[in-house]
């Protein structure tokens, strides 16, 4: 029996081995044996080690998770999960600033090979906690009602301490509190919606390691409100000096208007601001000229340009040459005012009267007898005889002067006696919408001009004649005023009974 035992023991052994790894190679196959990697995020135990005696740490490097490398059976890798692995620093364990990761798996105990964190050990850095004072400042999102803008911002506190690492607190430039201020009208007070930690990059600043007095609720801000509005640009152009035969022919602003700020009192006192004098301030000036005025110097207290507005206007001082023209009106066109109580009025030989006027050439070439508005006063000639009288011109088209020193020759005499009159006249009202300006006017003289006689009417001391359209307009009859039409000739009676009609009729209108 022993010798059937030891006969052929090599080759019993050798079967007895292969049969093992068999064993082996089938359980591998069947049960196999896997690695893989989970990264699951540090848990810090018993914190209180460290921050129990008034100190704090973080993890050096800021590192965050560990790698574990988990061997399994297949079949139960492929149940586990990375929140399944809790990888855990307990402070308790800490030795000179080293603390070892253990590594467990929820519900696996038992079930797998091993679990291996890399790195095994972390560091932590300890800091003692301090304290710090900062200034909160205030900025505000979302969009204000139209026609205002943010005046100013206070916030309340206006500053808070803020405790944590050294490190931590080293890092903070400012300290902001975020105010939502959509559909604003009027000044307020808010809560602030978040406080907010920046470095001197304005980059944010984790606040998990720092702590504060007052949290975003416990700041209030006031928002001042400035109303805005639009306004023209007016500049003094008395300063602007030219050479001899060259004269200002006008400006060119640009911006013409800017958007000013201020409180609604002061912005609703400004219709336009006017700039002095002395912003355009030139000598000799022979063609255009530019000019950048700075606007801020001249705007009044309290008020100033919206956020982001340039303060340089640009000013184009337009220069022309300039010229004299000579036009001859009749002297009968000329209206008359003032004349005398009791006295008549007749005219030298001369028929026309020539004036001069000097100006900018585009402007005198437009210049005609029909636009100008010649008038003499007679109040200083109290007496019958013969004057010069002076003409005088009631306004003129931009960029032209009338020179002066124009006489016209009038004749003063007294009234004939109601006994001797050979002429009629009737005072009328003017009822027309528009008085006698330019198609009534035209009217009333081209009527005026059907009949021989000499037809004048008087208004207010003015004597105008009745067959001049100049004349007629240059008496600026207005709707109410009344008139006294006097005809004086052959056919008087016959003008004066059809300029009372046409009157009557309202000339037109």
């Amino acid at each position: 029996m022993k010798n059937r035992l030891t006969n052929n023991f090599g080759l019993k052994f050798i079967a007895l081995l292969f049969s093992a790894l068999l064993w082996l190679v089938v359980i591998n196959i069947s049960r196999p044996i896997v690695t893989k990697t989970f990264y699951p995020e540090i848990t810090v135990a018993n914190p209180e080690v460290v921050t129990g005696h008034g100190q704090t740490f973080k993890i050096a490097d800021d590192v965050k998770q560990v790698a574990v490398t988990v061997k399994a059976e297949r079949s139960i890798m492929e149940k586990i999960k990375t929140e399944d692995i809790k990888a855990v620093a307990d402070l308790k364990e800490e030795q000179s600033g080293s603390v070892p990761v253990r590594i467990t798996i929820e519900g696996f105990e038992g079930d797998y090979k091993e679990a291996l964190p890399n790195p095994r050990n972390i560091q932590i850095v300890k800091e003692n906690i301090e304290n710090k004072t900062f200034p909160v400042t205030a900025i505000a999102t979302g969009d204000l009602q139209s026609g205002y803008v943010i005046g100013e911002l206070e916030t309340e506190p206006k500053s808070i301490d803020i405790s944590g690492p050294k490190s931590s607190l080293g890092r903070i430039s400012k300290v902001v509190a975020r105010v939502d201020v959509s559909g604003l009208s009027e000044d307020a007070t808010l809560k602030a919606d978040e406080l907010i930690y920046y470095d001197s990059a304005d980059n944010v600043i984790d606040k998990n390691l720092l702590s504060s007095d007052v949290d975003s609720s416990g700041v209030n801000i006031k928002v001042h409100l400035l109303e805005t509005k639009e306004v023209e640009l007016k500049f003094d152009q008395s300063e602007i000096g030219t050479e001899n035969g060259y004269a200002v022919s006008g400006l060119e602003i640009e911006p013409q208007y800017i958007t000013i700020m201020g409180s609604r009192e002061d912005v609703e006192q400004i219709e336009y601001i006017e700039v002095g004098s002395s912003a355009l301030r030139q000598e000799n000036l022979t063609e255009t000229t530019r000019v950048v005025v700075n606007i801020t110097d001249y705007l009044p207290e309290g008020i100033s340009l919206t956020e982001g507005a340039s303060g340089s206007v640009v000013v184009n001082i337009l220069i022309e040459k300039e010229g004299i023209k000579n036009i001859a009106i009749p002297v009968r066109s000329v209206a008359v005012n003032s004349l005398p109580e009791g006295m008549e009025i007749s005219y030298g030989p001369d028929q026309n009267v020539e004036l001069q006027f000097e100006g900018l050439d585009e402007a005198l070439e437009n210049m005609s007898s029909e636009k100008i508005a010649a008038s003499i006063d007679l109040k200083s000639y109290s007496e019958p005889g013969t004057y010069d009288v002076p003409i005088t011109i009631a306004s003129l088209p931009e960029g032209c002067s009338f020179v002066g020193g124009a006489t016209i020759q009038v004749i003063l005499t007294k009234k004939k006696n109601e006994g001797d009159r050979t002429m009629v006249r009737k005072k009328l009202t003017i009822n027309n919408p528009t008085g006698l300006h330019l198609r009534p006017a035209g009217l009333f003289c081209k009527t005026a001009m059907q009949f021989q006689s000499k037809i004048t009417f008087l208004s207010k001391n003015t004597s105008a004649n009745a067959k001049s359209v100049l004349s007629v307009l240059g008496a600026c009859i207005k709707k109410g005023d009344v008139i006294e039409v006097i005809c004086e000739g052959e056919d008087e009676e016959k003008a004066l009974e059809e300029m009372v009609r046409i009157v009557e009729e309202g000339l037109g209108e």
